[in-house]
């Protein structure tokens, strides 16, 4: 059985849409069922938390993930604060889901999103997300953050 993954994108823009085909088109992601979300419409448009979990909810009912994983583009390092408090919030709400991101050496990164417990970095999801956000994309695992320590 297909392993159900709703990435929520920084943005819908061009360049998501390449890394979305590319997961689509790639034989490692055989084994998931992949389903997308935006936190954002443009890059450089604030959100608010409201218009941030309306999006991400909806997705959730559509497609009940077994995985939410976040990617942390350039709409996450705009409003770090607010995937914060939206990561919260919908932990507590879907706590049957396992929460996810994709890790990276930023400080908003290790600041906002290295920290928080709603997280699962257990070995299972330190492979879903090296397959979806390295390997696929043939780049390596930086020393020192969680997956590379799985």
């Amino acid at each position: 059985m297909k392993r159900k993954v709703l990435i929520v994108n920084s943005v819908d823009d061009g360049i998501t849409q390449n890394r979305i085909e590319l997961l689509n088109v790639s034989p490692l992601t055989t084994d998931f069922e992949l389903f997308h979300a935006y936190a954002a419409r443009k890059l450089n448009q604030d959100v608010t938390l409201n218009e941030m979990l309306f999006r991400i909810e909806l997705a959730i009912k559509d497609y009940k993930p077994e995985y939410l994983i976040f990617h942390t583009g350039g709409s996450f390092h705009r409003q770090p604060e607010l995937f914060m408090n939206c990561v919260v919030y919908l932990k507590q709400k879907y706590q049957n889901v396992k929460f996810g991101y994709q890790p990276n050496s930023s400080n908003e990164c290790q600041r906002y999103f290295d920290t928080l417990k709603e997280f699962d970095r257990g070995v299972d999801m330190a492979k879903v997300v090296g397959i979806l956000f390295f390997k696929v994309f043939m780049r390596s695992i930086p020393q020192g953050i969680w997956i590379s320590q799985q």
